[in-house]
């Protein structure tokens, strides 16, 4: 929508200018982002009170318990709103509108002089028709309206050419706006070179994808050619082979026209009636797509506006045959496990997990256990809590923990330490740190009880640890905090 504007050639002033907000994130307090969105809320009438004021509750619970991990440690927030958050990028944009259009633009003196404004959450794009001097005071004027809320417009660029995302915007003799893809100078430009581990298709597909990026991101033919070029030697860097990238060159241009075009077509059959047809999976599909896309002129002749559209069937695999098949899956046969112990002769964990009736509370919270694991498991979260702490109330009773081993052996390595005599031991275990410290007399590891709590991939076990502790707060008040020696 950039070329949309039609401007004049006699405008002698019109620039282009950028502004950007200086840490967006950090900066916007959770009061005014709640602000903002019960103002945005309040405006919509298709959404009832009761979704409203939900939406409200959650994106504050949001706010208060979003935590990040680092190096196995739990962090908040201090200032502003969580960083890559699910809803973080909505409530910064919801957040930058209401501060913009709802609080300041009615005070700007200047805002006529902006002919065209253009934002992406905290980027904002626009078309100037006064003096750099003034521009300059409208961005003073801008900062100081928005430094009440904490906000503040920096790295401001003006003229016949600036800079925005990733694309390079320039008025031309005409006053019309042309663009081109912009790099930044850190830009390696390494792509994934075709000597690594990867399906062949891969490849092409990246060479594919970077043209018509460049393809769509130029307005003018010279500038294309010249990406174009640049692109294909990087990729040639890379280990692509250079008559393949040539071959793949038009493909890209045919693909970025077909887009254009289906763009418009796609509205004109919003209410087309579909002719859906189910055909067994094969490479002579392609044909017939083509073929029936040919003929499209002739079959809207006869049959009317309708789309033929082909719904392919996958031949039998394994996975339909005997993974996905009913009899062989019968959960009759397959009963739930109905408790984490494993049973085996002589386990020695067995005896010291929780019995799954077991009301398990942590700081006040209940914690339920995942019934469907074993002792045997790995890759897990755990928790042990003292029983003898257990019936005082007050009392720091529970660790969480994980372990990449399966269960049982890691309770071996807990139960080692247990050495009353062996300082050396001891102090390389939060449970037997803790029996040593409160409950001496009868240093056991049998003060403690254990479940599993969640089974996950091994990169998240740090993450969910994490989140464990500062959920049920055992970081604050609980085993979590002790330092012990590794």
């Amino acid at each position: 929508n950039l070329l949309e504007p039609d401007y004049s050639d006699n405008i002698k002033n019109l620039q282009l200018f950028t502004l950007d907000v200086a840490a967006l994130y950090p900066s916007i307090r959770p009061e005014l982002a709640l602000t903002a969105l019960e103002d945005a809320l309040n405006s919509d009438t298709n959404f009832s009170q009761e979704l409203k004021a939900a939406l409200h509750e959650f994106t504050d619970l949001i706010f208060r318990e979003s935590f990040v991990t680092y190096q196995g440690e739990g962090y908040i927030n201090k200032e502003g709103i969580p960083t890559g958050n699910c809803i973080s990028r909505q409530v910064a944009d919801v957040t930058m509108h209401w501060l913009l259009f709802k609080q300041i633009k009615g005070k700007m003196k200047n805002w006529s002089l902006v002919d065209l404004w253009r934002r992406f959450i905290d980027d904002v794009l626009g078309v100037w028709l006064g003096t750099v001097r003034q521009f300059n005071l409208f961005v003073e004027q801008l900062n100081k309206l928005a430094e009440p809320f904490g906000i503040r417009f920096a790295d401001q660029q003006i003229g016949k050419t600036v800079n925005f995302l990733d694309i390079t915007l320039t008025l031309d003799t005409y006053n019309q706006i042309q663009y081109r893809l912009y790099r930044k100078e850190t830009d390696a430009r390494n792509y994934l070179r075709t000597d690594s581990f990867h399906p062949h298709h891969v490849f092409e597909s990246v060479a594919f994808s970077q043209m018509i990026r460049i393809i769509e991101r130029n307005s003018q033919d010279s500038t294309c050619v010249e990406d174009l070029m640049e692109l294909k030697a990087d990729l040639s860097k890379s280990g692509h082979n250079s008559v393949k990238l040539e071959e793949i060159e038009p493909r890209a241009v045919v693909r970025v026209l077909e887009n254009t075009h289906g763009a418009n077509r796609s509205k004109e059959s919003e209410n087309a009636d579909n002719l859906v047809f189910s055909v067994q999976h094969s490479s002579d599909n392609i044909q017939l797509k083509k073929l029936i896309h040919e003929l499209g002129p002739d079959i809207r002749r006869i049959c009317g506006d309708i789309r033929v559209i082909f719904a392919t069937r996958k031949h039998p695999s394994i996975g339909n045959r005997v993974v996905k098949n009913r009899q062989l899956g019968n959960k009759a046969e397959c009963p739930q496990k109905t408790s984490q112990k494993c049973s085996a002769p002589g386990c020695k964990t067995c005896p010291v997990l929780f019995d799954l009736d077991s009301k398990i509370m942590v700081n006040g919270m209940e914690l339920n256990l995942d019934e469907s694991l074993t002792c045997k498991d790995k890759h897990i979260i755990y928790v042990a809590q003292c029983q003898q702490c257990r019936a005082i109330e007050g009392s720091e009773d529970t660790y969480f923990g994980q372990t990449l081993t399966p269960f049982h052996i890691r309770l071996n390595g807990h139960r080692n330490k247990f050495n009353i005599d062996d300082r050396a031991l001891y102090e390389h275990s939060a449970l037997s740190m803790h029996c040593y410290d409160v409950h001496k007399d009868t240093f056991s590891f049998d003060c403690f009880k254990f479940g599993i709590v969640k089974k996950t991939k091994p990169s998240l076990l740090d993450r969910e640890e994490a989140r464990f502790c500062a959920k049920f707060r055992t970081n604050v008040w609980g085993l979590n905090r002790m330092e012990i020696k590794r």
